[in-house]
C-alpha cells in the first residue's frame, strides 16, 4: 500500500452491559482483541466504533419499552489499546438512563482519549457533523439512529434521530465542507440478515445527497452490502463484540476503507469472530473467512434483487406475527414467548385474531402521519406527567 493511501475503519456493535460489564471489570487488563486486529486498527489513520450503551453508574433508567443497557468505564480500555480513537453513540440505548448516562459517558471517553458523536444533550449537540483531518483529506461522520425512547427532544438529550429530512440536510451541509462523508446508521431488525425494504431506499436516497460510504449496525448479525452509485452501502456490520447466547451474534464484520493518492475510496471487508469462552476476538482466516464472505455475498445478492428482498422481508415479519398483535392487543411481553416455546404459537395467533377489526384503529394511527404525531405527541405527555 503506498504511503499516500490513507485508512479508516469501521466496526459494529460493541456491546458492554451485562455478563460483559462483569468480566471487565473483574479482568480489566484481559486482552479482549487479538494482535492481527491490534496491528489492523493501529496501523490505520482513523478508527471507529459503535458504542452501543451509556457509560455510567446511574441506575435512573427513563420510560422506555424494551431492555436497558449500561456498562462500566473499565471497557473503554480494550477499545483504547488496540488504537480506536472514535466511538459513535446514536444507538437504541443511548438515553437508557438519561441526561447523566450521558454526560457520564462523554466524560469517560474523554478520558481515555475517544472522541464521541451521535448524541448529545442539546439537538444542536446530538445532530454535530464530526471533521476530521486525515492526511490531506477532510473526512465528515454523521451519526444517526432508530426513534424509540432514545433521540434528543428539546426537553432532554439523546441520540441524532434517524430522519430523512434533516438527515439529508445535514448529508448536504457537511458534503460542502469535506472531501468524503462518512454516515454511521444504527437501525435494521434485531437478528435479521437483511434490512426492510424501505431502509435500502432511504439509504440509497442518502448516497443521492452526498454520503460517499453509509455503514450499518444494531441488528447485531451481519448482513451484505451494495454499491449504489459508487456509494458503498454496508447494510450490517454485526458485532464488534457482544457475549450474546447466540452464536451468530459472535460474528462481525470491519470494513476497512482506504483513500489512495489520487482521492479514490475503496474498501476491504474484514470478519471477526468472538470466542464467547475466553472472551476473545479474532480475525477469521481459512474456511472460517472464505464462508463467512460467502454469506455476505450471498446476502449481497438478494439485497439487490428488489423481489427476493421483499419476499425474504416477509417470510421473517410473519414469523413474528404473534409478537406483534399481542403487543398491539396489550397482552404481557411473556406470554408470545410462552407460546412459541411449548408449540401453541399458531393456537395463540387464532385467539388474537378472533376479532380483527380491534386493530383497525391501531392500524390507521399507523399509516397515518397526522394521526402518528398526534398520538406520539399525546403519549409523551402522559409519560413526562408520570415521571414529575
Amino acid at each position: 500500500m503506498s504511503k499516500n493511501t490513507k485508512t479508516i475503519v469501521f466496526t459494529g456493535d460493541y456491546h458492554i452491559y451485562g455478563p460483559y460489564d462483569k468480566f471487565i471489570k473483574m479482568y480489566p487488563d484481559h486482552q479482549v482483541f487479538c494482535d492481527d486486529i491490534k496491528d489492523l486498527v493501529s496501523k490505520s489513520d482513523f478508527n471507529v466504533f459503535n458504542l452501543e450503551d451509556p457509560i455510567t453508574n446511574s441506575n435512573d433508567g427513563c420510560i422506555k419499552f424494551g431492555p436497558y443497557g449500561v456498562g462500566s468505564k473499565e471497557s473503554l480500555v480494550p477499545v483504547k489499546k488496540v488504537g480506536f480513537g472514535m466511538a459513535t453513540f446514536a444507538t437504541n440505548h443511548t438515553y437508557d438512563m438519561k441526561d447523566e448516562g450521558i454526560k457520564d459517558t462523554f466524560f469517560a471517553c474523554k478520558q481515555y482519549g475517544i472522541d464521541v458523536t451521535g448524541a448529545g444533550l442539546t439537538r444542536e449537540e446530538a445532530k454535530r457533523v464530526y471533521y476530521k483531518k486525515v492526511g490531506r483529506h477532510n473526512i465528515a461522520i454523521l451519526n444517526f439512529s432508530r426513534s424509540e425512547f432514545n433521540a434528543v427532544t428539546c426537553d432532554h438529550g439523546g441520540s441524532n434521530p434517524l430522519d430523512v429530512v434533516q438527515n439529508s440536510r445535514d448529508i448536504i451541509a457537511a458534503k460542502k465542507n469535506a472531501d468524503f462523508v462518512f454516515v454511521a446508521v444504527h437501525e435494521g431488525v434485531d437478528v435479521f440478515h437483511l434490512p426492510y425494504p424501505r431502509l435500502v431506499d432511504q439509504m440509497r436516497f442518502y448516497a443521492d445527497m452526498g454520503a460517499d460510504a453509509i455503514i450499518l449496525h444494531h441488528s447485531r448479525i451481519i448482513s451484505g452490502y451494495e454499491i449504489y452509485n459508487k456509494v458503498p452501502i454496508f447494510y450490517g456490520l454485526g458485532n464488534l463484540l457482544h457475549l450474546s447466547k447466540n452464536p451468530a451474534e459472535h460474528k462481525g464484520l470491519l470494513v476497512k476503507f482506504s483513500i489512495n493518492g489520487k482521492g479514490v475510496l475503496d474498501f476491504e471487508i474484514i470478519p471477526i469472530e468472538l470466542d464467547p469462552k475466553k472472551v476473545f476476538v479474532s480475525v477469521c482466516n481459512g474456511d472460517k473467512k472464505n464462508k463467512l464472505i460467502q454469506e455476505v455475498e450471498r446476502l449481497s445478492l438478494i439485497i439487490q434483487d428488489q423481489d427476493k428482498l421483499n419476499a425474504e422481508w416477509q417470510k421473517f415479519v410473519l414469523t413474528r406475527k404473534a409478537q406483534y398483535l399481542s403487543i398491539m392487543a396489550g397482552h404481557p411481553r411473556i406470554i408470545p414467548r410462552v407460546t412459541k416455546k411449548i408449540g401453541l404459537n399458531s393456537v395463540y395467533e387464532k385467539i388474537l385474531l378472533l376479532n380483527k377489526k380491534k386493530y383497525l384503529a391501531k392500524w390507521n394511527i399507523m399509516k397515518c402521519q397526522a394521526h402518528y404525531e398526534a398520538a406520539d405527541y399525546i403519549l409523551g405527555e402522559i409519560f413526562k406527567e408520570s415521571t414529575k
